[in-house]
């Protein structure tokens, strides 16, 4: 059953009103859109202009690494007084030792 034309057209981008081309044909994707640096800039002042430690990336890395951290430490104090088994303690180190790879 179709859809009334205004339901099935809402957010939809507008129809395809021609194909070029014999069918058959092999179709190739446009080339991926290149992003030029900006020229006014040196090759060491365009690297300078990122401040790696205040990337989104980066910062997400240190909130897990400080975090994983903080496990690492309770789960040192609770093994250490036998309320952690050596498993559950081995699992938190390997965390950590993750976070801190990242």
């Amino acid at each position: 059953m179709h859809k009334p034309a205004a339901k099935r057209e809402q957010g939809r981008k507008p129809p395809i009103v021609e194909i070029k081309g014999e069918n058959g044909d092999e179709v190739t994707p446009p080339p991926p859109e290149v992003i030029e640096p900006d020229p006014a800039l040196s090759p060491e002042e365009a690297d300078s202009s990122v401040v790696i430690e205040k990337t989104a990336t980066a910062r997400q890395a240190q909130a897990e690494m400080d975090a994983a951290r903080s496990r690492l430490e309770r789960a040192r104090q609770l093994f250490d007084k036998g309320l952690l088994p050596k498993a559950d303690f081995d699992t938190t180190n390997s965390a950590y030792k993750v976070a801190e790879a990242k």
